[in-house]
């Protein structure tokens, strides 16, 4: 099977293990070439909700208004594909696989102008972009994703409800509430204003 890696760096020639999110020691590809090109670019989740169905299109919904632009505006890449040097599925997202092991890269194509590149998967069908919508609905969906995703990194304290996706923020105890007041409240404020949120943000509890 075809694998791909998208790189800001030009002329790799093998890729070396990394540690990353999962703190292991892996290399980080997709069978995907459209989900790997959105990773062309760098981006955190409070960019983007990105999400693969199992017939493999990608969904990304913009975190504030303009992300999309943003990102990958004025930006170039390099689409690698890699040997398969045992790449497995072993995280939860779906088409990301993860190799222990260098992988050497078989080819590159260079990406000029990710936002064209997207564009024309987007217009494929390949891609779905959801744009920001200033709707109440829109910005409680945002919302929900982003306590969701600080839960996951650990930024809210757990709770009896944190292991359940969350709604909002209602579904948290009242303790849970109180301790996590200060950045739930700065997110909220973010996120309703429709303005980006730095990732560096949400360090401060």
């Amino acid at each position: 099977m075809a694998i791909y890696h998208a790189s800001r760096t030009r002329g790799l020639k093998v890729l070396e293990p990394r540690v990353g999110t999962h703190k292991q020691a892996w290399v980080y590809a997709t069978v995907n070439p459209v989900l790997a090109l959105t990773y062309g670019a760098e981006w955190c989740n409070y960019d983007f909700m990105q999400t693969v169905d199992q017939q493999g299109k990608v969904y990304l919904s913009e975190c504030y208004e303009g992300a999309f632009d943003t990102i990958y505006k004025g930006r170039n890449c390099s689409l690698y594909e890699l040997e398969d040097s045992g790449f497995e599925r072993k995280t939860s997202f779906v088409g990301e696989v993860v190799s222990p092991n260098s992988a050497k890269v078989l080819g590159e194509t260079k990406i000029e102008d990710i936002y064209a590149e997207l564009l024309k998967h987007e217009k494929a069908g390949e891609l779905v972009v959801n744009r920001y919508e200033k709707t109440e609905w829109y910005k409680n969906y945002i919302e929900s994703y982003i306590i969701e995703s600080l839960v996951k990194s650990g930024w809210i304290k757990p709770s009896e409800v944190i292991s359940r996706l969350i709604n909002n923020q209602s579904n948290l105890s009242a303790e849970a509430q109180k301790a996590n007041k200060p950045v739930i409240e700065k997110l909220r404020k973010v996120v309703k204003s429709g303005e980006k949120i730095n990732c560096e943000m949400t360090n401060d509890k």
